[in-house]
């Protein structure tokens, strides 16, 4: 229990100050697994490898035959934000995911985890002057986000094709303040709104993987040593529209500041009011390429992989209203190259470690003054094998990003993204033969 209750922990510590997560369900978080994260996100048609590829429940069929896979990740986030006439900066640590796969039989494997859906964090003011009443400073405060505790299984037909599923229940608190404070007025009342959210329900969402491998010859002979496999990937992944249960809160007044904030009326107080929030249907596909054997040299493996994904979240709905909310649309590409993919023995240990680069460009549900903000990111980092026979690895990886614009009065965010993820390997129901 007391590890459970430091992951929650972990989870609940607020990772965003971006302004923008006062929108829809807040920052929806770019979830990758330890790999794909330092490929620019790719993770439609990739894998598991040695991580624990959440995104697409299909790849779950990957793992080893005997393997049991702890994964874990670490994150830390800082963040500057500015508009044309200030600034601030921001930075928090906390966990990425956690997850646990293991194999069922010999086609059939599962992985369960926690993983954070959204964040909300902002706290922004502005004043404006008025003829009839003079300066008025209009406050608003967010906070809270939501997280997803998922089980999964997948299964294994004819070597090339596996198909899997998510049962997921998302989870969490999103608390809203706005304040409307009359500065130099004695003639009108201050305003105070506060509202609490609470969602709490069950969600799927499927994957599909077709993988199949080529070999080229470069000469007559066709011996493996003139040879080169190339192993092609294709990958689908939809989560179905949703709807989650949800309860409201609501409590608003106006008050008096100047008379120490007592209150003089109450305009709205009920609790636990049972609703609806309506998630949009998510639709994505993947690829993705490796060449094994001879590609730069011997038992070497390059991959080249790409995922596009859409989801409208015009159709979300919060309590029966809409947020005047856009489609999304991410495209992500990234590569990864072993030295020494195959090689376990007389190799040094930098030709077994991966490295790992890709690019992000993501076209966000949010338009703000007319304008869809628009988020890029470059990622980089290394998978490190802790032993020469086990799998388990080290992942580091790095992402620097820009999320949205100073043109029309708006913020811009640039921001890096360090995370390490530890992945332990271990086998399970292997016969052991004793002398």
């Amino acid at each position: 229990m007391l590890f459970f209750s430091f992951l929650l922990s972990g989870f609940a510590q607020n990772n965003t100050s971006s302004p923008y997560s006062r929108y829809g369900l807040g920052e929806i978080v770019s979830n990758g697994f330890g790999s794909g994260r330092a490929m620019g996100g790719v993770s439609i048609a990739t894998g598991s490898g040695p991580n624990i590829n959440f995104i697409n429940p299909a790849s779950y069929s990957t793992f080893g035959k005997q393997s049991f896979i702890f994964d874990f990740e670490l994150k830390n986030k800082s963040a500057s934000y500015k508009n044309q006439v200030s600034g601030y900066s921001q930075s928090a640590s906390n966990i990425g995911y956690f997850a646990f796969g293991f194999p069922i039989s010999d086609k059939i494997h599962s992985a369960f985890g926690l993983v954070p859906y959204s964040y909300v964090g902002y706290n922004l003011s502005n004043v404006d002057s008025t003829d009839f009443a003079g300066p008025i400073e209009y406050t608003y405060k967010g906070s809270g986000g939501l997280q997803r505790a998922y089980f999964g299984t997948s299964a294994l037909f004819f070597k090339t094709i596996s198909l899997g599923a998510n049962l997921s229940y998302l989870f969490g608190d999103i608390n809203y303040s706005r304040k409307v404070n009359f500065l130099s007025s004695s003639y009108y009342y201050d305003l105070d709104r506060q509202t609490h959210t609470s969602l709490g329900d069950i969600m799927f969402n499927f994957g599909a993987m077709v993988t199949d491998t080529l070999t080229f010859y470069r000469d007559s002979l066709r011996t493996k040593e003139n040879s080169t496999r190339l192993k092609i990937s294709f990958g689908v992944i939809y989560d179905n529209e949703s709807k989650i249960n949800a309860t409201r809160s609501v409590f608003s007044r106006t008050y008096y500041s100047v008379t120490s904030s007592v209150s003089i009326d109450t305009l709205s107080d009920f609790s636990n009011e049972d609703g609806i929030v309506k998630m949009p249907r998510n639709l994505g596909f993947g690829l993705a390429l490796s060449s094994l054997n001879n590609t730069f040299g011997k038992e070497d493996r390059l991959t080249l992989a790409a995922d596009y994904i859409f989801q409208d979240w015009s159709d979300l709905t919060v309590f029966g209203l809409t947020d005047s909310l856009l489609k999304s649309s991410t495209l992500a590409i990234g590569l990864e190259y072993t030295p020494k993919y195959l090689s376990k023995k007389n190799v040094s240990y930098m030709q077994r470690v991966s490295y790992r680069a890709g690019y992000r460009m993501t076209n966000s549900y949010i338009s703000v003054n007319g304008e869809q903000l628009k988020n890029f990111g470059i990622t980089f980092g290394l998978g490190l094998p802790l032993n020469r026979y086990s799998g388990s690895t080290l992942g580091f990886s790095v992402e620097l990003g820009k999320n949205g614009t100073t043109r029309n009065n708006l913020i811009e965010e640039n921001y890096a993204i360090i995370t390490l993820n530890l992945s332990l390997h271990d086998k399970w129901f292997y016969k052991r033969k004793f002398d």
